[in-house]
C-alpha cells in the first residue's frame, strides 16, 4: 500500500527515532559518550502516527492558486501531469540568509482525522552544503513566530527550546554531506535531479520560488503544527521528522521536514543533559536524535523514486536500517544497557523490563508481532514493536546476504513484499524458500543470544541460521505479547512456553501436546468456537490459511543448549510421551506457532487450539 506520508513520532522516553551516538554496533566505527537517558525520570507517553493516504486540506492562498480547496496524493500527481513547462529558468541555490516560502504541515484535526493542513511558510536559509540546504522557519502569523511555540506553551517560560543557530544548521549539513549521503547513496540510490522549474505555476503570483540545485536536498527545520504543538498536556508525543511526497510534487525539489523542538539536546554526539522533574522544562539528552530522524526519512525519499507501492514493511524496515548503517543506532544493545532500541527491545517483549534505556516502562508490543500486517494489533504504542520486526528481519538479511541484498531490496520495484525477498532469494540463495527464511528468522529471535554463547549446541537446526550478529536478540518468554493476542498472525510467530497454570514446565514433564489451527480466516466477529463453527455451520468461509508450522524449542540457557523439532503443514498435530522424549533434559519447553502466509494475502490472525498434557494454553 502506497503512504501519502511516512511520518516519524518520537516517544518521550520511548523513542521512536534513535538514541544512539556515533559508531555501529555491526559496521564498527568510533563510540561517542553519551548521556544516560535513565537520567530523565518523567518521559511518559506513547507512539502515535497520523494516519496513511491523507487528505491536505490547503490554505486559502494555496487554494485559491491551485484551484481546489483539498488535495490528496493522487490529485497532487494530476497536477503534476497537466503543469507542463512552467518557462522558469534554471537557477542555483541562492545564498546564506534568503528569505522564501515553502510548504508546511498544520495538523490541527487530532489523532484519527485524515485531514491534514498545508500552507505557505517563510523560511530562511541558514546553511547549505554541495547537496543539501537547510533552511529553518523564521516568519510569523497569527497561531507563532518561526519556529516557537505559541503564546502560553509552558515549555517556554524559560527560554525557547525550538532555537536552531546556524553552527547547528551546518552541524547538521556535515553530518548529510560527510556520513548520510555517502552511506545511503552507495547502499540504496541517489535522487532524481529537480530543480524547482517544474514547479507548480500557479504559485508564481504569490511571489514563490522553489528554484535551486537540483541535486540538493531541501530541508525545511520546522516547530511542526500537530497536535503536540498546540496542546502539549494531551498529547506527548509529536512528529520529529517526516517525508511527504506532494511536497516534493508541489515544489519540483527534493524536500524533507524535521522538527525543530529542544534542537541542542537532540543533535551531536554529546548535547547537553538537562532533565527536570518539571516535564515543561525536562531537556534531556538525546545524542543524534534528528541526525537520525533524518537518516530514516531520507531512505524513504528516495524509495518513493524506487517503487511507489513497495509494503509498509519493506520500506519502513530499511529506513530504520539507514539510521544504523550511517552509525546513529545500536541495534545489538539490550533494555538492560544504554543506548539500546526502543523498536528493537519492544519486538523483543521488554518494553516492560526498566533499564537504563528504559526509565520508565510502557506496553509497546511483542515478538508475536506479524512481520507483513502493519500496526496489526491496534494499539499505537505497539507500532514500536511493528518497526523492531521489520529492523530485525533487515538485520538478518543483512547479515547473511550483504549490503547488495539490502541494495536490491531498496531498488526492487518490480516486486513488493516478500515476493521481492523470494526473487532476490533466488539470486543470492538458489532454492532458498522465503517461507524457509522466515522460519529461520523467526527462530533467530528466540535463540540469537542463547546460540551465539561460546560452545553453544543446537540440535534440529542449522546454527548459523539462528544467529545474527547485528543482533543479540532473545524473547521475554514471560511477557503476554509473546503470545496474548487471539491467534496467530501472518508471518509472525507466538512464542508460547509450554506451562501448568502458569508454572512453565520443563521437558520431563509433558507427556502430550496437541495443536489445531483453523483452516479459514474468520469471516466476522468470532461466535465461541475458534476454529470456525460459525463458517461450518453458515456455510460461510472466509479466506484460506495456507498453512501452520509448529515447532517445539527445548531451552538449557544455563548449558547453551537447545533442541528443534519443527512440524511443518501443522493443521493437526498430535504429540505422546514418546514424541516428546527428546526433550526430557531441557529446562523449558517453547512452542513457536506460525501462520505461514507467503503470498501476503491474509489480513488477519488465525485462530488456534494448543494444549499441553491435557491443559490449554494461551495464545490461540
Amino acid at each position: 500500500m502506497q503512504v501519502a506520508a511516512r511520518w516519524r513520532r518520537v516517544v518521550l522516553g520511548v523513542s521512536v527515532a534513535a538514541l544512539a551516538v556515533s559508531g555501529s554496533a555491526f559496521l564498527g566505527g568510533p563510540q561517542a559518550r553519551a548521556a544516560d537517558p535513565a537520567a530523565d525520570p518523567l518521559d511518559p507517553g506513547v507512539v502515535g502516527e497520523l494516519p496513511a493516504n491523507l487528505t491536505y486540506r490547503l490554505s486559502p492562498e494555496l487554494a485559491a492558486a491551485v484551484g481546489t480547496d483539498t488535495l490528496d496524493e493522487a490529485g497532487a500527481r494530476a497536477l503534476l501531469a497537466r503543469r507542463g513547462a512552467s518557462g522558469l529558468i534554471p537557477q542555483q541555490t541562492p545564498e546564506v540568509g534568503a528569505v522564501r516560502q515553502w510548504p508546511a504541515l498544520d495538523d490541527t484535526g487530532g489523532t484519527g482525522v485524515p485531514v491534514v493542513g498545508l500552507y505557505l511558510k517563510q523560511y530562511t536559509l541558514l546553511a547549505k552544503g554541495p547537496k543539501i540546504e537547510v533552511w529553518v522557519a523564521s516568519g510569523s502569523d497569527e497561531k507563532s513566530a518561526g519556529t516557537k511555540f505559541p503564546s502560553g506553551d509552558c515549555r517556554t517560560t524559560k527560554g525557547d527550546p525550538t532555537v536552531v543557530t546556524a553552527a547547528q544548521a551546518q552541524g547538521l549539513v556535515n553530518e548529510f554531506t560527510h556520513r548520510m549521503l555517502p552511506v545511503e547513496s552507495k547502499l540504496f540510490s541517489v535522487a532524481p535531479a529537480e530543480d524547482g522549474t517544474l514547479s507548480l505555476g500557479q504559485l508564481g503570483p504569490l511571489g514563490v520560488d522553489f528554484r535551486g540545485g537540483g541535486d540538493s536536498t531541501v530541508t525545511l527545520v520546522d516547530n511542526i503544527r500537530d497536535p503536540n504543538f498546540y496542546d502539549f498536556t494531551h498529547n506527548r508525543t509529536y512528529i520529529a521528522g517526516f517525508f511527504a511526497p506532494i511536497f516534493n510534487q508541489l515544489t519540483n525539489r527534493n524536500v524533507m521536514t524535521i522538527d525543530a523542538f529542544d534542537w541542542s539536546h537532540r543533535t551531536g554526539a554529546n548535547p547537553a543533559n538537562q532533565p527536570s522533574k518539571d516535564i515543561c522544562q525536562s531537556r534531556p539528552a538525546r545524542p543524534r536524535l534528528y541526525e537520525a530522524t533524518f537518516a530514516h526519512e531520507y531512505q524513504h525519499l528516495l524509495h518513493s523514486y524506487q517503487d511507489t507501492i513497495e509494503h509498509v514493511w519493506v520500506n519502513e524496515g530499511l529506513s530504520d536500517m539507514a539510521e544504523a548503517l550511517v552509525g546513529y543506532a545500536h541495534p545489538a544493545r539490550s533494555v538492560h544497557q544504554t543506548l539500546a532500541e526502543s523498536h528493537i527491545f519492544c519486538f523483543q517483549g521488554y518494553g516492560m523490563v526498566k533499564g537504563p534505556s528504559n526509565p520508565n516502562p510502557i506496553p509497546c508490543g511483542g515478538p508475536e508481532n506479524s512481520l507483513t500486517l502493519w500496526n496489526d494489533e491496534g494499539n499505537n504504542s505497539e507500532l514500536l514493536a511493528d518497526y523492531g520486526n521489520a529492523w530485525s528481519f533487515m538485520l538478518y538479511l543483512y547479515d547473511h546476504y550483504g549490503a547488495p541484498f539490502i541494495s536490491a531490496l531498496h531498488r526492487d520495484g518490480q516486486r513488493q513484499g516478500l515476493d521481492s525477498v523470494q526473487s532476490l532469494l533466488d539470486t543470492f540463495d538458489p532454492g532458498k524458500k522465503v517461507i524457509d527464511l522466515l522460519h529461520d528468522y523467526q527462530l533467530m529471535t528466540l535463540l540469537d543470544r542463547l546460540a551465539s554463547a561460546k560452545g553453544a549446541k543446537l540440535v534440529g537446526a542449522d546454527l548459523r541460521a539462528v544467529t545474527s550478529k547485528s543482533l543479540d536478540a532473545s524473547v521475554n518468554l514471560t511477557e503476554p505479547a509473546a503470545y496474548a493476542m487471539a491467534g496467530g498472525g501472518p508471518n509472525g510467530a507466538d512464542y508460547v512456553a509450554l506451562r501448568h497454570g502458569t508454572t512453565f514446565l520443563a521437558g520431563d514433564a509433558l507427556s502430550s501436546l496437541t495443536f489445531a489451527g483453523a483452516r479459514t480466516l474468520p469471516v466476522k466477529a468470532d461466535d465461541g468456537n475458534p476454529l470456525s463453527a460459525f463458517a461450518s455451520r453458515t456455510g460461510q468461509q472466509g479466506p484460506a490459511v495456507q498453512s501452520w508450522t509448529v515447532r517445539l524449542v527445548g531451552l538449557d540457557a544455563t548449558g547453551h543448549r537447545a533442541l528443534v523439532r519443527t512440524y511443518a503443514n501443522a493443521f493437526d498435530l498430535t504429540l505422546g510421551a514418546g514424541d516428546l522424549k527428546a526433550f526430557a533434559s531441557y529446562p523449558q519447553v517453547v512452542a513457536v506457532i506460525t501462520q505461514d502466509d507467503t503470498g501476503e494475502l491474509s489480513e488477519s490472525y488465525a485462530p488456534y487450539l494448543l494444549s499441553v498434557n491435557g491443559e490449554s494454553q494461551p495464545g490461540g
